[in-house]
Parts: C-alpha cells; structure tokens; sequence
C-alpha cells in the first residue's frame, strides 16, 4: 500500500503548505483537458496544432474544449 502512503504524504505537504495547491490542480486541469480537445479536434478535422497548444493553456484549455465541443464538423458528412 505505497500509494496510499505516497498520497498522505502529498495530502500532509498540502496541508502544511509546503506544496502549494496550484501545483497539483494546474497539471491536474492540463491533463483532464488537454486530451479531449485533442481527441475531439482529431474528430471533427480541425487543425491539431493549434488544439495541442491550446488545450496545455490552463483557463483557456476550458475555453478551448467548450469550442471544439460546439464548432461544426469540417469533414464531409459522407466520404
């Protein structure tokens, strides 16, 4: 059970305030929103470039994801 150890221990430097709190949710929201605009982008055609380099901006990562989610489609319905 070393994982469980290893969080008590991140949860305890949290805690105490030797480990700020932005550097576990900054990479935390990179890494929950950075994949699906990724993945959505890859869907629907648009330019992967530009969702990779915005989906690593945090704050506009969710603006990012929420246009990739309601931008219309760029392939064609029937290939």
């Amino acid at each position: 059970m070393e994982i469980f150890n290893q969080l008590a221990d991140l949860f305890e430097m949290l805690r105490t305030g030797e480990l700020h709190v932005l550097y576990v949710l900054i990479p935390l929201q990179i890494i929950i929103f950075a994949f699906p605009c990724l993945i959505i982008a890859r869907a629907k055609g648009k330019n992967l470039r530009y969702a990779r380099m915005l989906g690593v901006m945090p704050v506009i990562n969710i603006g990012a994801l929420l246009y990739y989610l309601f931008a219309p489609s760029q392939k064609p319905l029937l290939e």
